[in-house]
């Protein structure tokens, strides 16, 4: 998801927390420690996304042997 104001970053909490509401309705956990937030591009926009009120915000992230690397 692109983030350039704080409404992208209210929407893309209210998506993360339906995500986990549906998880706990369904008998389901979320991984929360394979899960963090990752900035891409020219513009670090300040997110406080959270699940179960953690989510680190990292520089790097490694997905499927590919490593995301933050310019």
């Amino acid at each position: 998801m692109q983030i350039t104001d704080d409404v992208d970053v209210q929407h893309l909490q209210t998506g993360v927390d339906a995500l986990c509401h549906w998880a706990e309705t369904w008998q389901l956990s979320v991984a929360v420690n394979k899960c963090c937030v990752l900035n891409v591009g020219k513009v670090l926009h300040i997110t406080n996304i959270c699940i179960n009120g953690y989510l680190p915000i990292v520089e790097t992230a490694c997905d499927l042997g590919v490593l995301d690397v933050l310019f």
